[in-house]
């Protein structure tokens, strides 16, 4: 059996035909996997009775017979369906209060920042809250994007208020060498850690409230539709009918479904069986979510049939006034032009819409963006034993695209040769180093016999190696030097302990919120990670000792456009 690529969505009777279509594909159903190893996948009922009808006598039609793959003897579990749990009202409370922080972000009494002037410009705390969000999410760099998502702050109004900040660093880094202590890593606000039997137990929680919501609109689709709520293959095939099976006329009137009349139903299937819902990792295929074959529910579908709807009145309104805009200014010179519809007023009309003209790209990317398994089953072969040959993304763009191969490129990709990189000078640096503290330790503790070194001085000692081998910065080769490093190296480690110590110390509150929440037990006792004390403060970090790169901006001179690429329209006129 084929499957038309190009728009078997809707009926040929009332469907609009899109301007500038392109020609259409065909591909062999048994071109897509029918799962994530798709020569030991069962095939459904649904497809089994296909083949044994339609399938061949398509197949024939087009001048071929496609091999079919073994079926495995024993059939799929979906390892990923939903499993029935105890509804938490808890849980909901949560979910709704994330949803409502969604859709209207408001900030706490706590963390509101005041209202300001910067310049000539006020802002408000709403307003540097939507500046400091856009500032993390794009970075100081992208200022247009932070305007943007301010949308009451023009650019040089945020860069303005940029500038502040730049000012205000600068300055605390004056107070900090008056005594002033600095932010430590610390102070900066993390994200919390759950473990993963936690997380289970949440994925439980929403499975059951998955479930509940999704009873609750089953419900409610039977008592608006009756039986015909879920549209299967089988409604399908009544509705639009099948081979050996005629069109019931007054099914789908007697049943409230007369937009189905416009839809292609069961190609709207079979596309979501075999290529929307059948990508090849699990999570995306629904064999491994559900037993029965994807279907479609009657009040999804009469939503689309209102977008077709409407979109196709949009397109003849646009149509229709773009024709008689270009007739109107025809006739000022041909008078008896006549008023006749032509294919540049309906592509006219799509482009004044912003509707793209054809589907082609969607339908040649749809492979990679889906992650679909392509085999190709029209190799040939001695026996009906032998398998089918996994096709590339790029090999199925290709051949859908109707794109020549190119074999020189392909050639050419293969015959690049690879770069060798030899690493013979580093070690005889390091060894040089080595010598180095070794004679700096052979000074201090030769009388005192050889000290063991700790796992956590060796990483110190290492670490030190590296800034002074491969950093740009020219450090002078004192003993001094080095122990300054190591203390500000030392001193980052510490750092990063109190850190992950203050880490932990939130990530257990979180938990232990979490499973009272869910009202459940963990399935160990959960132990309150012990408090690390800080011996020192006030010693700076490495990368106050040299520059480490963060501070590039200040090192760009700005040019203008007329100073980089010159004036010539200038030397022109001078010219003339």
């Amino acid at each position: 059996m084929t499957m038309e690529l190009e728009s078997d969505y809707f009926s040929e009777k009332e469907a609009p035909e899109a301007p500038g279509a392109p020609q259409q594909h065909e591909v062999s159903y048994n071109h897509l996997s029918d799962g994530v190893q798709p020569e030991s996948q069962p095939e459904s009922a649904a497809s089994r009775s296909e083949g044994s009808s339609g399938e061949n006598d398509n197949a024939m039609q087009d001048g071929r017979l496609s091999k079919k793959r073994r079926a495995r003897s024993e059939p799929m579990q979906p390892i990923l369906k939903r499993k029935r749990g105890n509804f938490n009202n808890h849980y909901l409370d949560l979910l709704n209060e994330d949803i409502e922080d969604i859709i209207n972000p408001t900030m706490s009494a706590e963390d509101e920042l005041p209202p300001s002037q910067v310049g000539l410009t006020f802002w408000t705390p709403y307003e540097k809250q939507l500046f400091f969000e856009a500032l993390t999410n794009f970075g100081r760099d992208d200022v247009q994007k932070i305007a943007d998502a301010i949308r009451t702050k023009s650019e040089v109004e945020v860069r303005q208020y940029l500038a502040l900040l730049d000012n205000d660093a600068e300055r605390r880094k004056l107070e900090l060498e008056r005594g002033l202590e600095p932010i430590q890593l610390v102070d900066h606000p993390a994200a919390v850690e759950l473990s993963h039997p936690c997380c289970v137990a949440l994925d439980e929680a929403a499975d059951a409230l998955a479930l509940r919501q999704e009873r609750h609109e089953e419900l409610s689709e039977q008592k608006k539709w009756g039986p015909c709520w879920n549209i299967t293959q089988d409604l399908a095939k009544r509705i639009e009918g099948d081979h050996g099976l005629e069109k019931d006329p007054e099914f789908a009137a007697a049943n409230g479904l007369e937009f189905t009349e416009v839809l292609r139903l069961k190609e709207w299937l079979r596309l979501s069986e075999r290529v929307f819902m059948n990508a090849s990792f699990p999570e995306s295929n629904w064999r491994f979510i559900d037993e029965s074959p994807p279907s479609i529910r009657a009040t999804a579908l009469q939503d689309f049939h209102s977008v077709l709807v409407s979109i196709t009145k949009k397109i003849v309104l646009a149509t229709l006034f773009t024709a008689e805009s270009r007739i109107r200014a025809k006739r000022e010179a041909q008078p008896n032009a006549k008023s006749l519809v032509r294919s540049q007023d309906v592509e006219a009309a799509v482009v004044s819409l912003g509707l793209k003209r054809d589907r082609e790209n969607f339908w040649v990317t749809c492979p990679r963006r889906l992650r679909l398994d392509v085999w190709d089953d029209e190799a040939e072969v001695s026996d009906d034993e032998g398998e089918d040959r996994l096709m590339s993304f790029d090999e199925v763009e290709r051949i859908i695209g109707d794109e020549p191969a190119a074999p020189e490129q392909a050639q050419a990709s293969e015959r690049s040769p690879t770069v060798e990189i030899k690493f013979e000078n580093a070690g005889s640096e390091e060894d040089t180093d080595d010598e180095d503290d070794s004679t700096v330790c052979s000074d201090k503790s030769s009388d005192e016999g050889p000290v063991p070194m700790s796992d956590a001085e060796h990483e110190v000692n290492e670490e030190a190696k590296e800034v002074l081998r491969y950093s740009a910065y020219d450090f002078p080769k004192t003993h001094r030097t080095r122990e300054a490093l190591k203390n500000r190296i030392r001193n980052e480690h510490e750092q990063e302990a109190v850190a992950e110590a203050e880490d932990a110390k939130m990530n257990h509150e979180a938990e232990v919120d979490m499973w009272r929440l869910l009202q459940r037990q963990p399935p160990e006792v959960l132990v309150r990670p012990e408090p690390y004390e800080r011996n020192r403060r006030g010693v700076r970090d490495v990368e106050d000792l040299y520059d480490v790169g963060r501070q590039w901006r200040e090192h760009l001179v700005y040019q203008s456009e007329w100073e980089m690429l010159g004036t010539p329209h200038v030397s022109d006129e001078k010219k003339v």
